[in-house]
C-alpha cells in the first residue's frame, strides 16, 4: 500500500470519511511528517479500488482542515504540524458496532435514576413535539426566555395546584435542565463569603459534587426515620447556614419522609438563621401510602426554594426541570442566569407545555404510579422470599427505589457482578459510611418482573456465599 493508506470496504461507513480519518490518523501519529507528498488523486484512487473523486473529495476535507496543502503544478503535501504527538491509545480507542458498551455486562442493574422507559409514551409525545413545532411562531426558535417559556410556566402553575396543592405564580418559576441545573443556579446566586449549606447526610452525590466546586462550605446533617434530624442542625453547623438542602417527600437514598413536627422545626431555624431550605422534590407522585405531608413551600414560600423535575415522572432524556424562587431571589438568580447566558431548549418547553395542559402528563403519571406499585410490591416479595428474616427492608412507601439492610453479610460490588447483578451501596452517599456500611440501594422502576425476582435471586446467592 502505498505509504500504509489503506481503507476497508466492509465498513458500512462512508469510504470517504475512512479516508480521510487514515491519513488524518497518519500524520498525527507521526508516520506522515510535514513535506510529505501523497500520491496523485488518480494513483491512490487505482490503487485502492475506489472511485477517484473520493479521493479528490478527502484531499480537499483534509486541505480545509489545514492537514494538508496544495502546491500548484507539484501536488498535494503534508502541512507544517506543531510537534505534538497524540499517545498511542489515542489511536486504539474504536466504537464497537457504533455503540457504548455497558460498563455493567449482561447485569442486571438496580438503577435508582431511571424510570421505566419501556412505557415511556412516545405516540402522544411525538405528536406534542410535532405540534409544538407547527404552531411555533418565528420568535420561538430564536434564543428562549432566560427564566422559561411562559406557557409552560403557566401551565406548571395549573398542574402543581391540582396535584400537590401549591399555589405559586409564573414570574416565580425558573425552566431550568434538571435538578443540576437549578441546584447550581441557586449555588452561583449567593457571595462568595456567603457559601455554607446544611446538606442531609447522606445525599445524592452530584448535590454535594456541585456544592464543592461552587466552594461551599457543607455541614453534613443526620437523618433518621423521621428524616433530617432537625434539633442537630446547631450541632452540625459550625457557622449559620445560607442554604439547607432536604428531600422531605422521599429521601435519598433512605427513602425517609420528612414528619410533620421536623418540618415545622426545620422552618423555624431557616427563619432564625435566615437561610433558605432547597426542597428538592423529585419523585413524590410516586407515594404508595396514606403518610402524604404537604410540600414545605406550602407552609413558607418566603424561605423554600421548590425543585421539581420530570426527569423520574416523564423521561430523563428531555434534561427539564423547574424550580419555585422567593420574591427575594427572583432578581439575583435571573442575574446569574443572564450573566451565564443558561437557557432552556424552548421546543421541548412549548410541547411539554401543551402535554401538561391536555392532562396527558396527569394520566401518564396515574398510570406509571400503578405500574411501578405492582412492581414495589414485587420486589419486596422477591426480598422476602430469598432473604427470609435476614434483610430489613426501608424506605418503601415512595418513590422508585427502596433500602435493604444486610446486617454482616455485606458483599462488595465486584463480587455481585460475578452473580450478574448490580447495585448501588448507601454508603457511598454518605459522610458517615459506617452507620451505612451494610445497606444496599435498589431501584426497580426500570426492571420487570423477571428481571426482578432474577436479580434478587442473584444478590441473595451472592450474599450466601460470602457468609460461607
Amino acid at each position: 500500500m502505498i505509504l500504509g493508506i489503506k481503507i476497508d470496504k466492509n465498513n458500512s461507513g462512508s469510504l470517504c470519511n475512512e479516508l480521510i480519518d487514515c491519513i488524518r490518523r497518519k500524520i498525527l501519529n507521526g508516520e506522515l511528517s510535514n513535506g510529505d507528498r501523497l500520491p496523485s488523486t488518480r494513483l491512490l484512487a487505482d490503487e485502492l479500488h475506489i472511485a477517484r473523486n473520493t479521493v479528490i473529495y478527502a484531499y480537499e476535507q483534509l486541505i480545509a482542515e489545514g492537514y494538508l496543502e496544495s502546491r500548484k503544478g507539484s501536488g498535494t503535501y503534508v502541512k507544517l504540524l506543531s510537534d505534538y504527538k497524540l499517545p498511542e491509545k489515542c489511536f486504539e480507542k474504536k466504537l464497537i458496532n457504533n455503540t457504548v458498551l455497558n460498563p455493567h455486562g449482561n447485569a442486571i442493574v438496580f438503577d435508582t435514576g431511571t424510570p421505566d422507559n419501556a412505557m415511556f409514551p412516545v405516540a402522544t409525545w411525538s405528536k406534542a413535539l410535532k405540534k409544538a413545532c407547527q404552531n411555533a411562531s418565528v420568535h420561538s426558535f430564536g434564543y428562549s426566555e432566560i427564566t422559561g417559556n411562559r406557557n409552560l410556566k403557566n401551565a406548571l402553575c395549573q398542574y402543581l395546584y391540582r396535584s400537590k396543592g401549591i399555589k405559586c405564580h409564573a414570574q416565580n418559576i425558573f425552566i431550568v435542565s434538571g435538578t443540576s441545573g437549578a441546584i447550581s443556579l441557586i449555588a452561583d446566586s449567593f457571595e462568595k463569603n456567603n457559601r455554607r449549606i446544611a446538606l442531609e447526610d447522606p445525599c445524592i452525590d452530584f448535590v454535594r459534587n456541585i456544592l464543592r466546586y461552587k466552594e461551599y462550605e457543607i455541614y453534613p446533617v443526620p437523618v433518621d426515620d423521621e428524616g433530617m434530624i432537625t434539633t442537630e442542625l446547631n450541632q452540625h453547623c459550625k457557622y449559620k447556614p445560607s442554604l439547607i438542602y432536604t428531600v422531605p417527600s422521599h429521601q435519598f437514598p433512605t427513602g425517609t419522609i420528612l414528619s410533620a413536627s421536623r418540618r415545622m422545626e426545620l422552618l423555624k431555624y431557616a427563619v432564625s438563621a435566615g437561610a433558605y431550605i432547597i426542597e428538592d422534590d423529585y419523585d413524590s407522585e410516586f407515594n404508595y401510602s396514606k403518610k402524604i405531608v404537604q410540600p414545605l413551600y406550602n407552609i413558607d414560600s418566603e424561605h423554600t426554594i421548590y425543585i421539581g423535575t420530570f426527569s423520574k415522572t416523564f423521561s430523563p432524556a428531555i434534561r427539564l426541570g423547574y424550580m419555585i424562587a422567593p420574591d427575594s431571589l427572583i432578581a439575583r438568580i435571573s442575574e446569574v442566569a443572564e450573566k451565564q447566558n443558561i437557557r432552556t431548549e424552548i421546543i421541548t418547553q412549548l410541547a411539554m407545555a401543551d402535554f401538561i395542559n391536555e392532562k396527558l402528563l396527569d394520566k401518564h403519571i396515574y398510570k406509571m404510579k400503578k405500574v411501578y406499585a405492582k412492581k414495589r410490591q414485587h420486589i419486596i416479595s422477591c426480598i422476602r422470599k430469598y432473604f427470609k428474616d435476614t434483610a430489613t427492608i426501608s424506605g418503601e412507601n415512595a418513590g422508585l427505589h427502596l433500602l435493604v439492610s444486610f446486617g454482616s453479610g455485606y458483599c462488595e460490588e465486584a463480587k455481585l457482578l460475578d452473580y450478574g447483578v448490580s447495585a448501588e451501596y448507601a454508603d457511598d452517599y454518605a459522610t458517615n459510611k459506617l452507620k451505612y456500611k451494610n445497606k444496599l440501594i435498589l431501584g426497580y422502576g426500570s426492571l420487570d418482573n423477571n428481571q426482578i425476582e432474577d436479580g434478587i435471586k442473584n444478590l441473595a446467592q451472592a450474599f450466601q456465599n460470602k457468609l460461607r
